[in-house]
């Protein structure tokens, strides 16, 4: 098939085959589209427009400096750190790919937990969106995340659950947040291809549905035996637009690495560990986006049809979704354009 795009010369640009899933991505005129879309060895052949993968609605607070941030001591991660007294569980060894707008890697609270990426990669990852070896957020979204893995406090107050993990920066975003299948794809393969123990992605796309090409490469992700923190979505509150089973943002309606006790339909896995927010008062965060979800209906799920669900139905019950929830309304971490600086805000991505 890349031979087949390739002989049509100045009509097929920047053919970019993937590893993950069976697909590739080019510029390709209208003519060279038709003659895929008619042929019977492609499933399936569509636009990957650019969109926005971070929610509007995302609100920032500004901080004071103090010891620790409320979201550390709510989950008790202290206690984590030092189990019984003796060395406890700091993430230590860990990489986390952070598959976002990139990071502020140059913030003091974050530069001594950067995933060492060699010559090649002295910045400590890479950018998909601009092709080069340089991940520097220009957004925000990206540093506030890493900052909840794995900042270290440095320059006054504690954020990071795991401040012992590395982080690998990993831009699939622009500076206003939007990005493409492709980029997402793209900065997956990297991050498996680099050693990348745990994927984070607070990034999501409401309009998408069940979406077979985002949980074949979650199956990918799984078989390769890395798991994805995925954020639910920021749409909870308006299910007048996305109503239940189509209000968790894909791909985090992707199912789990295993099956909730309470799961009584069956049906695949991937890698995809859904997390909604919660407030202090360990509510649910009126904005994050809740299940259950289906793939046994929508325009987008390719062959799966599995977890079905009907409202009032005992026996079609959907997909469990969010898997977990944890602190995602005002969570102070770090401020990606001042090195020392903190801010707070809402999300799923926080969480």
């Amino acid at each position: 098939m890349l031979n087949f795009a390739a002989n049509f010369g100045e009509e097929v640009q920047d053919i970019h085959p993937f590893w993950s899933v069976n697909a590739f991505a080019c510029l390709a005129s209208d003519e060279v589209i038709m003659q895929l879309e008619a042929r019977h060895d492609v499933a399936f052949v569509y636009h990957d427009e650019l969109r926005r993968m971070l929610p509007e609605n995302e609100k920032s607070y500004p901080v004071e400096s103090k010891d620790n941030a409320w979201h550390v001591d709510k989950v008790n991660a202290p206690a984590v750190w030092n189990y019984n007294g003796t060395a406890g569980y700091t993430g230590n060894g860990v990489v986390v790919a952070i598959l976002d707008t990139g990071v502020n890697y140059n913030h003091i609270d974050i530069a001594g937990s950067m995933w060492d990426g060699g010559p090649e990669f002295p910045h400590h990852g890479y950018d998909v969106v601009n092709h080069d070896n340089d991940p520097m957020d220009d957004y925000m979204h990206g540093t506030h995340c890493a900052g909840i893995v794995a900042g270290q406090g440095n320059a006054g107050t504690q954020t990071g659950i795991a401040p012992g993990a590395k982080i690998m920066a990993v831009k699939i975003m622009d500076e206003t947040g939007y990005g493409g299948d492709a980029q997402i794809i793209e900065g997956i393969e990297f991050a498996l291809a680099h050693g990348a123990d745990i994927l984070s992605c607070s990034f999501g796309d409401p309009e998408t549905g069940g979406y077979a090409l985002f949980r074949q490469l979650y199956e990918i992700v799984l078989d390769a035996g890395v798991v994805a923190a995925v954020a639910a979505g920021n749409v909870g509150d308006t299910q007048y637009t996305y109503p239940k089973p189509f209000n968790i943002e894909a791909p985090g309606n992707c199912p789990p690495p295993w099956f909730h006790p309470d799961q009584t339909l069956h049906g695949g896995h991937t890698a995809v560990v859904c997390v909604g927010a919660t407030d202090a008062n360990d509510k649910h965060s009126s904005f994050s986006s809740v299940g259950p979800v289906t793939w046994a209906e929508g325009a987008n799920i390719g062959d799966y049809n599995d977890y079905p669900y009907q409202v009032g139905d005992p026996d079609l019950t959907g997909l469990i979704r969010p898997d977990i929830s944890a602190p995602g309304s005002s969570i102070t971490s770090l401020n990606y354009a001042n090195n020392t600086g903190y801010v707070a805000h809402d999300g799923t991505s926080m969480a």
